[in-house]
């Protein structure tokens, strides 16, 4: 992973919960020091989970390509976010 070629490739956040304070997926992925890449994870900007311990383990996940502006931590217990990986 990381970036070559003017190019960074993409992977999903940390698990972030409701009450981390972050609205959005393009506040998130800043958070970690990275843009939001939207729909660029297997055509999906967001995964969400039905509680944070569902999010570590990376099960039953919903996924949507909705735009790294869109509010999305309303009534979501944990999401994952894609974002640029530079590292």
């Amino acid at each position: 992973m990381g970036c070559e070629g003017g190019g960074c490739s993409q992977t999903w956040s940390e698990c972030v919960t409701s009450d981390s304070g972050f609205a959005t997926c393009s506040q998130i992925c800043q958070s970690f020091g990275e843009t939001c890449a939207e729909a660029q994870c297997d055509g999906k900007t967001v995964f969400v989970y039905g509680s944070p311990t569902l999010c570590m383990k990376d099960e039953s996940a919903l996924g949507s390509n909705q735009p790294c502006d869109d509010i999305q931590n309303r009534g979501k217990p944990a999401i994952r976010c894609c974002c640029t990986d530079s590292n």
